[in-house]
């Protein structure tokens, strides 16, 4: 990541900040200070440029996924800003996940601008030990799809060059980066475990998984596999 953060963060009195929390403020300032071609001092400026008004609601609530990492960062600092004017400000903006959504942001923006070459794409699902798995590999601009359903044969289909990258498009379109890392459902007792793992040259594989609870566009995921979907074992 190019978005790495560093200086000097004072604790309110009321709100006691975890650890990760004040290093996280403090990698922000130092990196606002090691770039100032973000002129993020002038946070609120940036943001009303961006048509968005330099307040904790409009700030909440911004759609990001237009945003380059110039506004992002402005979010990011009116959010570390405004707690010493409203103590406890910064603690709302991580509870209700704003952070982990611009963090996300700048990371599919860093994705986009160095793309990294996918290898492999495993993907693990079913119930009460009875699992299908269905790997997808990808070499010299073609892929492999091995598709291992419970208790029947695996099946090979192989892509040619534009298949693949009509393939590679499609996942790329679900966007999975901006994913929790794990959905459960503590109330239902037996149901569909599942798990998604990516592996892209020179990184550590990035892992998705979970157990009776499913990301928004699961069936999308289900159709990218072309396996049947039942929406009503699916909820969204």
């Amino acid at each position: 990541m190019i978005y790495l953060f560093h200086s000097h963060f004072t604790i309110q009195s009321f709100v006691k900040y975890t650890k990760i929390v004040i290093q996280f403020v403090d990698e922000f300032y130092q990196f606002s200070e090691d770039h100032p071609e973000y002129q993020l001092k002038k946070y609120d400026i940036i943001l009303k440029n961006a048509g968005l008004i330099s307040g904790d609601e409009e700030v909440h609530g911004a759609n990001v996924e237009s945003l380059d990492e110039k506004y992002i960062l402005a979010l990011i600092m009116q959010a570390i800003r405004s707690d010493r004017f409203c103590e406890g400000s910064l603690l709302s903006f991580f509870n209700d996940g704003s952070i982990l959504k611009w963090l996300k942001r700048l990371e599919s923006i860093d994705n986009n601008r160095f793309p990294r070459p996918l290898i492999e794409i495993h993907f693990e699902i079913g119930s009460l030990g009875k699992y299908s798995s269905y790997q997808i590999t990808f070499n010299n601009s073609c892929a492999l799809l091995v598709s291992s359903a419970w208790c029947r044969k695996s099946i090979e289909k192989k892509y040619t060059v534009k298949e693949t990258k009509i393939l590679l498009e499609s996942f790329k379109n679900l966007h999975v980066e901006n994913w929790n890392k794990e959905y459960v459902d503590l109330f239902v007792l037996d149901g569909t475990q599942w798990e998604l793992i990516v592996k892209y040259s020179g990184q550590q594989d990035a892992i998705w998984k979970g157990c009776n609870a499913f990301p928004v566009n699961w069936v999308k995921l289900l159709d990218f596999f072309g396996i049947d979907d039942d929406t009503d074992d699916y909820d969204e």
